[in-house]
């Protein structure tokens, strides 16, 4: 139970050329396909667990679990 394991919440997720990954400049802006109400996905060891909801607590952005789903889908740009 002491094993720790990466956790990763998506809030969009969107595929870029190498090209336009080395044209970023600090503080640029990247489009999601996703609203900013939109559900977040929770994923453990690049595996989906979860489905959740972003809340704001003492000004600190957090995420509610409100679906477990399993590890049916792993990370990728390609779905």
């Amino acid at each position: 139970m002491n094993v720790e394991l990466p956790i990763a919440v998506e809030l969009g997720r969107i595929c870029l050329t190498v090209k336009d990954i080395i044209n970023l400049e600090p503080e640029a802006v990247v489009k999601l396909k996703k609203f900013s109400d939109a559900r977040v996905d929770l994923y453990v060891n690049n595996i989906k667990f979860a489905e959740g909801e972003v809340v704001i607590v003492d000004e600190n952005y957090r995420v509610r679990i409100t679906t477990l789903t399993g590890p049916d889908k792993k990370i990728s740009c390609f779905q």
